[in-house]
């Protein structure tokens, strides 16, 4: 029995799946099946990436939060809709290194060609994201001098992967 490799599209946000490697899957027993690692393996990482997370709390969710007579609520709520933004297009960043990864590892496997889709999807989405914030800033110099070499290496790291 072949192991179901579906995850949920974390590219997209919406619950559309399609085929990638997974670590463990559940057999139609109830039984796990163990692929790439294991859940013992695998859970305290995805704990700690993603717990913290979770566990942040921005600053305007609580109703500890207190504007001054200084302050300016309209360029703190531009500041912060900005760092999201730029957070946004890092998990896009880290989602696009992550299937890349996935493409290698399965390179020479019958998931081969719908990983390498898959890559080139995240890339594309990440630099789609790259560019739409380039367009809506008007000073992305830094970020420029930051992302440009990496967007470039990604780009180049997709190419290199042959074509199914």
């Amino acid at each position: 029995m072949s192991c179901p490799r579906t995850r949920r599209n974390a590219v997209s946000g919406n619950d559309a799946k399609f085929n990638t490697p997974c670590d463990t899957a559940i057999e139609p027993t109830g039984h796990h099946r163990s692929g790439h690692g294991s859940w013992s393996s695998f859970t305290p990482h995805l704990a700690s990436k993603w717990f913290s997370r979770i566990r942040h709390r921005s600053c305007s969710s609580g109703s500890g939060s207190v504007v001054g007579p200084s302050s300016n609520p309209t360029v703190e709520k531009s500041e912060e809709k900005n760092l999201f933004e730029w957070n946004d297009f890092e998990r896009h960043f880290e989602i696009a290194q992550t299937e890349i990864a996935y493409a290698v590892e399965s390179h020479g496997s019958i998931y081969y060609e719908e990983d390498h889709i898959t890559a080139q999807t995240a890339v594309n989405a990440c630099v789609d994201k790259y560019l739409s914030l380039q367009q809506e800033h008007s000073d992305t110099s830094p970020a420029d001098a930051r992302w440009a070499g990496e967007l470039l290496r990604l780009r180049a790291q997709l190419e290199h992967l042959p074509v199914p």
